[in-house]
């Protein structure tokens, strides 16, 4: 080729260039990596120590394998135009500047994507989804929720010293490259140079496109569940590339707009025998049952109050030892406690939906903004047929995960949020404080006493979650200095605050008080659903209602609170959700989801159906890591079929809108 050097030849340097910018990436990913592990060092504990060091070898070689993946991606773009200019032009110096600046927004797209990663990880103990974004819509909310937030605050502050150190070191490769472009002015074009030139390119492209496959393997190229190779879920998880959870998840979310389970008579046929329902079409739904109840009816008020992240591991009647919850716990001992409750889903929204209107969560879908705007049976329009007013409390905008619109359609005729506070008491994006919100509550149910008409209130506190601050000048003390149990701590003393402000006044005699998380946090670690994100605290509190207290140990979900409360009531009316009265009923199994996995668990094993990749079963009562998954396959089955029966289901009842009180 014109007497210049093989290596240095136009299209074999341009092969070297790209190369060396595959290694630039592969060393900041590995850097995220490294970090994401240092994070959460602690899961390895659950690791054999003999297995331990291969097996976290073996989830970085892992890792090489989707971060190569994401480098091919983000490079064949650049390679396949730097290949084309080759062939055409001699401006050498325009060529690499485009292609700095296209490699340098890409990445930095990608890096910001690793960032956001880890705090990510640590708070859903998964990589980054398209679950993420389900608050795009309150873009000032979500901003500011980030920077009020340290963890992510520290990681942005990293993707920012990230982009500067490879900024930097991506400057000298290009400045370099273009230190050898004078030798290509002799380059000649004729056809024995580019036929060689673009043959020697093609093989790279070949080679790129191979990494992007991640797989030799003709049937498959890599998908998510190749990264599960072991028992171990946090190897597993450290494999993957964030980037890659977070466009494979979008993707899949664009490719189904509806949820497909499984057929929807299966599905409906399955759903009305797991509930016992014998159909009785004349009430316009196959989920609905009349309860129809004899003896006194019991008018009265009924206050639920749904604990943002208080999941029960973090209480000592669960076995935690840090004395962080002393109310709740004592409380538990004087009431009906269900103590092996599981929440819907991992987010807010989902506990909020789950909890007052008895449907599941339906993965990664938002309910309150998904589920077409309707009336759902539930607490405020079920108790609007006997004559009850409904109010809802939240500390902050209520605008926030389509809230005050949904409650309002809903028959709350009240929906108190941050825009109702004075304004010296908003401490953060959340809004006020739980105490705050507490205090502020009571003279509304002073005043819907007053009229006569028995009061149904609903809170939902936000404390709990980051940013984490406890107001000045309020009587509350802890011993704790970590901040992570201290906010446990105060959340906790808000309740009995709360309750000792209730026993004052004069509705708080006829009023029957539930207690019960949105969601828990993966505390646990021990498996990629972590069920400590789920095992939530269901306390039902009455000093007249409840003489004697009981605890129930059978498997319960958070789609139960309506019914198990409408039963105490001792009310008729139509029962169409997929909850139960958890005094009169079993489940055989409880099901959850987290965007793109659905949990199910009977009293001994745990399925978890990550959809589209892989299934394990564990022994969880045991804590078993091992994946009996082959060793069950009948209970696998039974359990795969009844989650998905159930979620698809909820989904087709949403979707044909017969979730209300009507008929239809």
């Amino acid at each position: 080729m014109n007497q210049i050097p093989f290596f240095k030849q136009p299209f074999v340097r341009n092969l070297v260039f790209f190369f060396q910018l595959y290694l630039l990436g592969l060393l900041f990913f590995t850097f995220f990596r490294l970090v994401l592990f240092y994070q959460n060092i602690h899961q390895i504990e659950g690791i054999p120590s003999l297995e331990r060091t291969m097996i976290m070898l073996e989830a970085f070689f892992m890792g090489f394998r989707f971060d190569t993946v994401i480098a091919g991606y983000l490079l064949i773009l650049p390679l396949v135009i730097s290949t084309i200019f080759i062939s055409l032009s001699n401006k050498f110096e325009l060529l690499y500047k485009i292609i700095f600046w296209m490699v340098i927004t890409f990445y930095s797209i990608a890096f910001i994507v690793c960032a956001v990663d880890i705090p990510y990880f640590g708070h859903f103990n998964a990589r980054l989804s398209v679950a993420a974004l389900s608050w795009v819509d309150s873009p000032m909310f979500m901003v500011k929720m980030i920077f009020q937030e340290t963890a992510f605050v520290i990681f942005l502050f990293v993707f920012i010293v990230v982009m500067v150190l490879y900024s930097f070191l991506l400057l000298k490769i290009y400045r370099n490259q273009l230190s050898v472009t004078s030798l290509y002015l002799g380059f000649q074009r004729n056809v024995r140079n580019l036929t060689w030139g673009i043959a020697i390119s093609l093989v790279g492209t070949s080679v790129l496109f191979l990494g992007i496959r991640g797989r030799i393997t003709k049937k498959s190229p890599i998908r998510i569940g190749t990264a599960y190779f072991s028992n171990y879920q946090f190897a597993n998880l450290l494999g993957l590339n964030p980037l890659f959870t977070f466009i494979r998840s979008a993707l899949d979310e664009m490719k189904q707009e509806k949820i497909e389970l499984m057929k929807v008579l299966p599905a409906l046929a399955h759903s009305q025998r797991a509930l016992n329902i014998n159909p009785d079409y004349k009430l316009g739904s196959p989920l609905a049952r009349s309860i129809l109840t004899s003896g006194e009816q019991t008018k009265a008020n009924v206050v639920v109050v749904i604990m943002e992240s208080m999941s029960a591991w973090k209480m000592g009647r669960y076995g935690n030892p840090d004395h962080m919850t002393p109310v709740l716990d004592s409380l538990a001992k004087i009431s009906l406690s269900f103590d092996q409750t599981y929440s819907a889903g991992i987010h807010t929204f989902n506990g909020i939906f789950s909890t007052l209107f008895s449907y599941p969560a339906l993965l990664g879908k938002h309910p309150m903004k998904d589920a077409s705007m309707q009336a759902f049976t539930g607490f405020s329009n079920t108790l609007a047929q006997h004559n009850y007013q409904s109010i809802y409390f939240t500390t902050h905008d209520d605008q926030f995960d389509n809230v005050g619109g949904f409650m309002h359609l809903n028959n709350f005729q009240q929906v108190i949020a941050q825009k109702d506070y004075p304004a010296d008491k908003i401490l953060s994006t959340l809004g006020v404080s739980d105490d705050y919100m507490f205090d502020y509550s009571i003279n509304y149910l002073n005043k819907m006493h007053q009229t006569g008409k028995p009061i149904f209130a609903a809170y939902m506190t936000a404390s709990a979650h980051e940013p984490y601050i406890i107001p000045e000048g309020i009587n509350f003390q802890s011993s704790h200095t970590d901040m992570n149990k201290r906010i446990v701590a105060y959340s906790d003393w808000a309740i009995g605050h709360f309750l000792s402000q209730a026993a004052m006044q004069p509705w708080y005699a006829n009023t029957i008080f539930v207690f019960v998380a949105d969601h828990g946090l993966p505390l646990d670690n021990q498996y990629d659903m972590s069920l400590a994100f789920h095992h939530s605290p269901f306390i039902i509190f009455s000093p007249k209602y409840i003489k004697n207290a009981q605890s129930y140990s059978k498997l319960a979900q958070q789609i139960d609170v309506f019914p198990t409360v409408m039963g105490l009531l001792n009310l008729t009316y139509v029962n169409n959700t997929m909850g139960i009265d958890l005094r009169k009923e079993n489940r055989k199994y409880a099901y959850f989801s987290a965007d793109d996995k659905i949990g199910c668990l009977s009293d001994s094993l745990y399925l978890v159906n990550r959809l589209g990749s892989t299934k394990s079963i564990y022994k969880y009562r045991k804590g078993d890591l091992k994946d009996y998954y082959t060793t069950y396959p009948l209970q696998a089955d039974s359990m795969e079929k009844h989650s998905n029966a159930m979620i698809q289901t909820a989904a087709w009842m949403i979707d044909e809108k017969l979730v209300g009180n009507g008929k239809k």
